[in-house]
């Protein structure tokens, strides 16, 4: 019987990955979806487009949550109208995809770019300071979120290995100059990443895994996320479990 026949058991398990860009989360993925395949249905929504329809769907089905991510983007003060823009479709873009992943048939739902990926540029973008524990209980339980979320780390060396040559593949032209400087935008951006994860993991929202990724894969990594689909339980909006 192939991947696609087997009948999911409940409600998906939502999987995000989240790291620095070279940390691997997109191999990371694709080792998970290579592994959990032999026995499960996945989906991949990574890439997945989000329509204009999606997007009305959301606002007129989901009004606490487009109110709470209005008041997240643009009660911390964009440093440009252009900014607001830009940062609302990527946070509701990823919030339609989660609402709509908890409906998809099949066992677990993967997403190589994670909420709280586009948590950190709204707080770059932003002139007002803020982190995930100091938001509003009440704007936090209005958004939707993944049942899990993997925390991809990586030898920094190597991390910058792998986004430098893959930059170049691109034929993206790197400024050296500007190197320093990206490495300490770098040092806080990952800093509020693992701060305002902590905060989400010890609020009940979701559960949070570390991951090293030293360029093989440990398979010790499907045994936890299998040990936490079997505990958890529906985690339809909050998350909590």
């Amino acid at each position: 019987m192939d991947n696609k026949s087997r009948k999911p058991s409940g409600i998906p398990l939502v999987i995000d990955l989240v790291g620095k860009s070279g940390a691997g989360k997109t191999y990371v993925k694709q080792m998970l979806m290579e592994e959990l395949s032999g026995r499960h249905t996945c989906v991949d929504i990574s890439d997945e487009r989000v329509s204009a329809i999606d997007y009305l769907d959301f606002i007129l089905t989901s009004p606490g949550a487009f109110a709470a991510s209005i008041m997240l983007v643009a009660g911390h003060v964009p440093v440009t109208f252009r900014k607001t823009l830009k940062l609302m479709r990527k946070w509701m873009g990823t919030q339609v995809r989660l609402k709509k992943a908890v409906s998809l048939e099949c066992d677990f739902v993967l997403n190589d770019e994670g909420l709280f990926i586009w948590l950190q540029w709204i707080r770059g973008g932003t002139l007002r300071n803020f982190s995930f524990r100091t938001l509003s209980r009440a704007a936090k339980e209005s958004f939707y979120y993944p049942g899990l979320t993997l925390f991809v780390t990586a030898d920094f060396g190597l991390s910058e290995e792998r986004r430098i040559a893959r930059d170049t593949g691109k034929k993206r032209h790197r400024n050296k100059k500007l190197e320093k400087k990206e490495e300490k935008v770098l040092s806080v951006f990952l800093n509020n990443l693992g701060e305002d994860l902590a905060a989400a993991h010890e609020e009940g929202f979701f559960r949070v895994i570390r991951y090293n990724n030293t360029g093989n894969f440990d398979r010790s990594l499907i045994d936890k996320i299998l040990a936490f689909k079997e505990v958890r339980g529906p985690c339809l909006r909050d998350g909590n479990f």
